[in-house]
């Protein structure tokens, strides 16, 4: 049986403080009095060590493979007016439809296909969503800035794909993808998107076999309408399925010409274990933001560092953190150029 405590990683102990340890940066650049970039090569402080015999718990693919006419060029040109130009006013309306619905609601989510179609009549994208208690979260004037810059800075360097560590709802992926498809709308990106929080639906799809999904012939209830769920467990599903369907919905009508492939996965120890079993390269570009004391968060972003550094040249890790004794939000950037 895979455990996640098989699995032997070899990190220095005073990574459990945070990543904001490392202090001898070769370039600090100041965008803001309050939001400073921070610039050091990788040091090989962390290492990591194949295990061959992991089981690691598979990820699942996700991607929408045709247009949806039924959203207007009107509708998908405002969205993307907005995710490119106001990424915060995007976020604050979905916010307020969420907090808006009623108990009643919530209770048919998960069996009521109708109910999320009527919603998205209002915003096409309005699950997706971030952590409103983190310290950087966007309802704050700081989180709301230091994020613009973080987005921005990671949307240039992206041209293949990348990894995201703890992304939550994907509300700031959709930011990054759009525009990244926006410079370069033929991209062919494939995304690693790693979460806890959307475990249960990974389970539950690798448990029966369902490996790839294509969002745009298949439904939540078509997939979990026989799963032996309580109501809890299937709208925290519903809303993982809806969120990722969403994005990649409003990519594939923006953009039509690009390719957007959502690998997912629970752990970053699943998605390691998976790269040594597959042979698969690790993404060049990797991003974190916002962990705040989850400190297995931070040692699985440190282990994902040191082993894409190891195996791929030209790495780049980008890491936005708070911190609570200076009130400024620092960008740490690590590379092995």
């Amino acid at each position: 049986m895979y455990s996640k405590k098989s699995f032997r990683c070899i990190v220095v102990v005073f990574f459990l403080s945070g990543l904001s340890l490392f202090c001898n940066y070769s370039k600090k650049v100041v965008a803001e009095s309050d939001i400073e970039f921070y610039y050091q090569e990788w040091e090989n402080l962390f290492s990591w060590e194949d295990c061959n015999d992991i089981v690691p718990l598979q990820g699942v693919e996700l991607y929408y493979s045709a247009q949806d006419f039924s959203l207007t060029k009107t509708c998908i040109d405002g969205l993307r007016d907005l995710v490119l130009h106001n990424p915060d006013l995007l976020f604050e309306k979905n916010l307020k439809l969420i907090q808006s619905l009623s108990p009643e609601t919530y209770d048919v989510l998960p069996f009521d296909l109708d109910v999320f179609l009527t919603l998205q009549q209002d915003c096409p994208v309005f699950s997706l969503a971030e952590c409103n208690e983190c310290l950087l979260n966007r309802t704050t004037d700081l989180g709301r800035r230091a994020r613009n810059y973080f987005e921005k800075k990671i949307a240039q360097e992206v041209v293949q794909g990348y990894v995201n560590v703890g992304g939550g709802f994907a509300f700031q992926d959709l930011v990054i993808l759009t525009n990244v498809l926006e410079k370069n709308p033929d991209a062919q990106i494939d995304f690693y998107f790693i979460d806890p929080m959307h475990e249960e639906y990974i389970d539950c799809l690798v448990q029966r076999g369902i490996m790839q999904i294509d969002l745009a012939t298949t439904d939540f209830l078509q997939l979990f309408k026989k799963c032996c769920y309580g109501s809890k467990v299937l709208l925290d599903m519903r809303w993982s399925h809806e969120s990722f369907k969403q994005m990649l919905r409003f990519l594939k009508n923006a953009y039509p010409r690009a390719t957007v492939k959502l690998h997912l996965y629970s752990y970053v120890e699943d998605f390691l274990a998976e790269c040594e079993e597959k042979k698969i390269q690790p993404p060049k570009i990797i991003i974190s933001s916002d962990l705040g004391k989850c400190q297995e968060a931070r040692r699985g972003l440190a282990n994902l560092i040191s082993y894409a550094m190891e195996k791929e040249k030209k790495t780049i890790a980008f890491f936005l953190d708070k911190d609570k004794k200076t009130g400024k939000a620092y960008i740490y950037v690590w590379s092995n150029n």
